[in-house]
């Protein structure tokens, strides 16, 4: 559900793996939840050696928040291929 994400959650297969990180966007958290969320998200993403392209989902009506900005900034730092939708 839009913005109900409050943890790391999908099915990262082999060959094809989707993966929904919590804390973002319209998630609608706490601040001591919320920093919990990004600690696990940042653990996740730097355990993931094998991820191929992180994907970006934004709201085109709206300008990238700072947590848009942090997510670009992480996955560009840690080498990931990236994609804005």
């Amino acid at each position: 559900l839009l913005g109900k994400t409050k943890r790391v959650s999908g099915d990262a297969k082999p060959i094809l793996g989707l993966v929904d990180l919590p804390g973002f966007g319209y998630a609608k958290l706490g601040k001591e939840l919320k920093q919990n969320v990004e600690v696990a998200a940042e653990r996740y993403l730097g355990r993931r050696r094998e991820l191929a392209l992180g994907v970006l989902l934004v709201d085109a009506r709206r300008v990238p928040s700072d947590d848009d900005r942090a997510v670009l900034a992480a996955l560009y730092d840690m080498g990931v291929p990236l994609v804005a939708v």
